[in-house]
């Protein structure tokens, strides 16, 4: 007889630990605490991570400081977690020094994080007098503005990978270089005095809205996530799902479609959801009958949602809310209906595969009780509540956040199975802040791209040369919203792809005679089809 898993029987998934892929802080403490290379390492970027979170929560409880400085402080907090966290030369950050490349790897990442602290204590030192150089075209400021940029430019590779990198070289080569090109990307070129002052030293650029957004509201709501998690909240939501779908045909499939969209509303990101959803409810769909690549297809597309449903959403649900000027709010309700029809889709078309194949059912008996499950987690669902409600009221999703993390941590307490403490915040804290790091990266590489369309006026050009283009049919002008979207999402994610789309093509769309909000979140959600797109998905 084979041997089976507690996975095996979904009333013991109550039974199993969520899967968490330890941090930095968790990987120090169940270390032997000697003092090594790689427990320093370990050290520092727990330091950092935690530090970087209780300063967001500080500054969403107190108030924005300068916006510059509160930029600059946290893109340089992200880019020291870039290059520690994903070293050059070496697989991982404890990984020995045991060659010439790792030893020249090494060096490097500490090169760059020298580089990145002082250029940012350059900026910081006289903050006023950094402002009033802008126009200056000051040496100093084009190299250091210089090293910077390239210094993202490495930290992109690494995080985010190798396209989002030749794009952006691509937009900033056009704009120092555009009369060696032809047709519409053919114009003076931008000289780079004016190219530094634009990308490194004003807030159209490096330090633009995407990065604002990131560290303004994204990072408090990863960091949201994180502890929503860290209370066992995955657990709840999949024991949820399977208790009220299990019992039907393709039950396992439309949990994991429900799991899916409970945990969407917490995550915002695909991968957090696939891993604390994916591994339980794909071996249950291959036990009931589901084919392997059908198992996993469902719980792609079915985690690919959380990106889209509120009221955490992917990071580009923010971002759109700053390029429009309008409440956060305004675009959770926007999205609420389309949301709710994707999953339901995701539903009817498991219910179809499993009438086809003849899916067995899970006995009833040998589900969670759903009162039960109730019982032991419904108090979760207050932390969201006071999300919704502080967002309903007219509160800044900052000040939502602060509060919803509070009464977060608060609520946890009410059970032994949901109780935190101080090691779990903390590890939660830096568990937020690296999930925050490719996101930060990527708004920081996308507000290179921006400042160098604008800079350049191609975006202007870009514009007007889709609308020729289309003719004037909105169908043929929604047509290559869609495709460039997905040609893009091939290699990058859904924030930069959203981000270049939103630049170049969107305001066509817009002077099509499209409202702005449906203009935007079309170019979103097909964005949100990078996380499923060959060849990075």
């Amino acid at each position: 007889m084979a041997e089976t898993s507690p996975n095996d029987n979904p009333k013991n998934i109550m039974m199993v630990e969520e899967p968490r892929e330890a941090g930095f802080f968790e990987r120090l403490i169940i270390s032997n605490r000697k003092i090594s290379f790689a427990n320093i390492l370990l050290l520092i970027c727990a330091c950092v991570g935690i530090s970087l979170a209780i300063y967001h929560i500080y500054v969403a409880a107190f108030g924005t400081p300068e916006g510059r400085s509160f930029r600059s402080i946290h893109l340089t907090g992200m880019l020291i977690l870039a290059y520690l966290g994903t070293p050059l030369g070496r697989p991982s950050t404890t990984s020995p020094l045991d060659s010439i490349k790792a030893k020249i790897g090494f060096g490097v990442d500490f090169v760059l994080i020298g580089l990145v602290v002082f250029v940012q204590a350059w900026t910081l030192w006289d903050i006023d007098a950094f402002h009033l150089r802008y126009g200056n075209k000051d040496p100093d400021d084009i190299l250091l503005g210089t090293l910077l940029i390239l210094a993202v430019l490495e930290a992109t590779r690494r995080v985010v990978g190798w396209a989002m990198v030749i794009i952006t070289s691509f937009f900033i080569f056009h704009a120092l270089y555009a009369h060696y090109f032809i047709g519409i990307f053919y114009g003076p070129p931008v000289r780079i005095g004016k190219f530094i002052d634009t990308l490194f030293m004003s807030s159209d650029g490096l330090f633009g809205i995407p990065l604002y957004v990131c560290a303004t509201y994204i990072a408090l709501f990863i960091i949201f996530g994180a502890l929503l998690i860290r209370s066992n909240a995955g657990r709840f939501f999949i024991n949820l799902a399977v208790s009220l779908t299990g019992h039907r045909i393709g039950g396992p499939a439309k949990a994991a479609a429900v799991a899916s969209g409970f945990m969407g509303t917490v995550s915002g990101s695909a991968v957090a959801n696939v891993v604390t959803t994916g591994s339980f409810t794909i071996p249950m769909m291959m036990k009931v009958g589901y084919r392997a690549r059908f198992a996993a297809a469902v719980e792609a597309c079915a985690s690919s949602g959380g990106q889209i449903t509120p009221p955490i959403m992917g990071a580009a649900a923010f971002i759109i809310a700053e390029f429009m000027g309008v409440p956060y709010v305004d675009v959770i309700i926007a999205a609420f209906i389309p949301a709710l029809l994707y999953f339901v889709t995701i539903y009817f078309m498991v219910h179809l595969e499993a009438e086809k194949h003849n899916v067995a059912r899970i006995p009833k008996k040998d589900l969670p009780n759903t009162a039960e499950v109730l019982k032991n987690g419904w108090y979760l669902l207050i932390a969201l509540g006071v999300l919704v409600g502080l967002l309903l009221y007219g509160y800044t999703p900052m000040k939502s956040a602060f509060y919803a993390i509070l009464a977060l941590i608060g609520l946890s307490f009410l059970s032994p199975a949901t109780r935190m403490s101080a090691v779990d915040i903390f590890a939660a804290f830096e568990n937020g802040i690296k999930a925050t790091v490719p996101v930060s990266i990527a708004c920081a590489c996308a507000g290179l791209i921006i400042g160098a369309v604008f800079v350049s006026g191609l975006g202007l050009k870009f514009t007007q040369s889709v609308i020729n283009i289309a003719d004037g049919n909105l169908l043929i002008l929604l047509m290559l919203t869609g495709v460039a979207a997905i040609i893009l999402g091939m290699g990058i994610t859904t924030t930069a792809v959203y981000i270049t789309v939103a630049a170049l093509i969107v305001p066509a769309v817009v002077k099509a005679g499209v409202e702005p909000m449906a203009a935007h979140m079309f170019a979103f959600y097909f964005g949100v089809v990078s996380t499923i797109t060959p060849p990075v998905a």
